[in-house]
């Protein structure tokens, strides 16, 4: 499975409106449960090397997340972010599966990938994302929103157990990745995301917030 490609990931269906959320089931695998996945708590991840790194601080959820509104949603996006960066550092999937709503395909994309990664003794390394601009639309969190985010993204390898490179990913620049979001159960949760390729000539990221 891909490190981080993007545009490879998040070539998804967007499911919104009248927040059940469960019309949005996408192939109908249900989702992996904790335990079933690599997470500091359960299971043992792949010998490091003598003088690891440290470890990187998992992100906190902002307190502006913890509420319906549309500084919130941002807030809940850039948090969506960096757990996925988090989650393919440290090869824990843990706090990316609490705020994933079953059927949700690019979060399954986003677990496949990183438990790919830890069972072949590999390590992904580079693939950060910058977030540049967030733009909330007013609505209803809990009918659901779609909110629009531009991203750069470094490149990114995987180094293999033999320490050989086993694949190289390309970085990208003014990515648009629509992200649907909705507020379930006093919590926003994440059903899914898209790819937006932008047309030739086009300029990414007007209009929204900057971080």
């Amino acid at each position: 499975m891909r490190r981080r490609s993007m545009t490879a990931v998040l070539m998804v269906t967007l499911c919104v409106g009248s927040l059940t959320l469960t019309a949005c089931t996408g192939s109908g695998r249900a989702e992996p449960s904790a335990t079933s996945l690599p997470g500091a708590a359960t299971t043992s991840a792949p010998t490091k090397s003598a003088t690891p790194s440290p470890s990187p601080t998992q992100p906190a959820l902002p307190a502006a997340a913890s509420k319906p509104t549309v500084d919130g949603a941002e807030a809940f996006v850039r948090y969506v972010w960096a757990l996925f960066d988090y989650s393919y550092e440290v090869q824990d999937t843990g706090a990316f599966q609490k705020i994933s709503h079953p059927g949700c395909k690019f979060c399954q994309h986003t677990i496949d990938g990183v438990t790919g990664i830890w069972r072949d003794h590999a390590k992904s390394v580079g693939g950060q994302i910058t977030v540049k601009t967030v733009l909330v639309p007013p609505a209803d969190p809990t009918s659901g929103i779609v909110v629009t985010t531009i991203i750069d993204q470094e490149p990114s390898h995987v180094v293999a157990a033999d320490g050989q490179i086993s694949r190289n990913e390309p970085g990208d620049v003014n990515m648009r990745i629509d992200i649907a979001i909705g507020w379930v159960s006093n919590a926003w949760v994440l059903p899914g995301s898209q790819y937006i390729r932008p047309s030739k000539g086009a300029s990414a990221g007007t209009g929204g917030t900057t971080p």
